[in-house]
């Protein structure tokens, strides 16, 4: 049986690797402890499709309370994670699926996800070395075993739509 603690779980990156390690694509027998302070970031919406999931426990707390830590340890599940194992410490993994595109595309695509259009763009003179297009290299995540799941366009959608949600959640109106 592998175990898991995944903290901060109900943020972006965390609720979608929760949601992966408990989905079909998942390394078998796996148990998931998230532990996660549902402050502004945390959004529980992320890990409703897996909340059902008997393998998985969920913690409401904070990482600094080291006594819950522990406790959370303790429970049927302990940290060891593909990410730690496969990862490179401060390395930087971009998961774009190699999609190129000029600025001015993906510009588009934003406005489009965010319901604006280019009025909402401020023009602004060339800098040096102007960068006309990016190629985000994703070289290490596709080594570590990551493929893209969803087109690039459906990606950005989601996680605007996800940023959206975060700026309207209550907890960061406090």
């Amino acid at each position: 049986m592998t175990r898991y603690l995944v903290t901060p779980a109900a943020g972006f990156i965390g609720s979608h690797f929760v949601r992966d390690l408990l989905g079909p694509a998942g390394p078998p027998a796996v148990e998931v402890t998230v532990l996660d302070a549902l402050t502004y970031a945390g959004d529980p919406t992320g890990l409703a499709p897996v909340l059902g999931d008997p393998r998985l426990r969920f913690v409401q707390g904070d990482i600094t309370d080291a006594a819950l830590v522990d406790r959370s340890k303790e429970a049927p599940v302990r940290p060891d994670s593909l990410v730690l194992d496969r990862g490179a410490p401060g390395a930087v993994h971009n998961v774009v699926g190699g999609t190129r595109l000029t600025n001015r595309e993906l510009t588009g695509l934003l406005l489009h996800a965010c319901g604006a259009g280019w009025d909402a763009v401020r023009p602004v003179e060339d800098r040096k070395g102007h960068d006309r297009r990016y190629g985000v290299d994703d070289s290490k995540p596709r080594r570590l075993g990551h493929r893209a799941r969803v087109p690039f366009e459906q990606g950005l959608a989601e996680t605007v739509d996800r940023y959206r949600r975060l700026i309207e959640h209550p907890a960061r109106r406090k």
